[in-house]
């Protein structure tokens, strides 16, 4: 009877412990773990040159992007990014600093042209093929767990001509050789990091960190917005006279202005 109660008592406790996920688990539950964490800094780098810099809540699809000093902060919304205007770009929108994009008609944020916003990016990521566990190490501190994996490329192109071209130029081979690429989950199975490296040999890196950092998107007060059409307006305006003073050279805007009026 004592023998029987501490193989229950065992049995209990291995229930209670459960089982690691396999490699193929870690890596398909990675998506709904990261969300899990609401907010983190996000960095996109090319070759370590940082793309894309800032921060993101996963569940409202809001953030703040923060590219460099010089252009300054970028609120991201549900419904629009709103740009600031530096000095140096134009002079003449007096106390109305900021520009706002609709949503719908913004460029990708995070990486032209597979994802937009973070949800997008853990799923161009994490529903991969052939996982590997290939290591351990760290990431910003973070103890992680890396994994080798090939890109779900059916899923990706989802038959559209403008993924399939786009994964041509950035993978010539994907069809027959798939896309390889190492990512790394921390102890909570949340995305640290991920590695590609394209076909002209310059490697992508994106990282995850600083899970459940506060930051704040409240958009601009609409008195402080233009327009695409107005800040244009405005463009055209300041460019016209600099030109009766000579100085339109003076402003790299001018030379487009001059371009869409047939000017050379």
């Amino acid at each position: 009877m004592r023998r029987l109660l501490v193989l229950i008592a065992f049995a209990f406790a291995l229930a209670g412990c459960g089982t690691a996920p396999t490699p193929e688990e870690a890596v398909s539950d990675a998506g709904k773990n990261t969300t899990d964490g609401r907010t983190a800094r996000i960095v996109v780098s090319f070759d370590d040159s940082a793309y894309v810099r800032g921060a993101f809540d996963f569940a409202e699809q809001t953030g703040v992007l923060e590219p460099d000093e010089a252009a300054g902060r970028t609120i991201v919304t549900r419904e629009a990014v709103f740009v600031p205007i530096t000095d140096e770009l134009i002079s003449t929108s007096r106390d109305r600093r900021w520009l706002a994009h609709p949503r719908a008609d913004y460029s990708p944020l995070l990486l032209d042209p597979f994802a937009d916003t973070p949800s997008d990016l853990l799923e161009f990521l994490t529903p991969a093929g052939e996982v590997r566990l290939i290591g351990e190490g760290e990431e910003r501190g973070e103890l992680v767990k890396r994994y080798s994996a090939l890109l779900d490329v059916e899923r990706i192109s989802r038959g559209q001509e403008e993924f399939i071209a786009y994964l041509d130029d950035y993978w010539p081979g994907w069809q027959t050789e798939g896309v390889p690429f190492q990512l790394a989950l921390d102890p909570e199975g949340r995305l640290r990091r991920a590695d590609l490296v394209l076909a002209d040999g310059e490697e992508l890196t994106i990282e995850l960190f600083d899970y459940g950092v506060e930051f704040d998107a409240t958009p601009p007060d609409a008195s402080e917005v233009l327009t695409w059409a107005e800040y244009e307006k405005l463009l055209r305006k300041e460019c016209e006279s600099l030109k009766k003073k000579g100085l339109e050279k003076t402003k790299p805007h001018c030379f487009r202005c001059g371009v869409a009026e047939g000017e050379v």
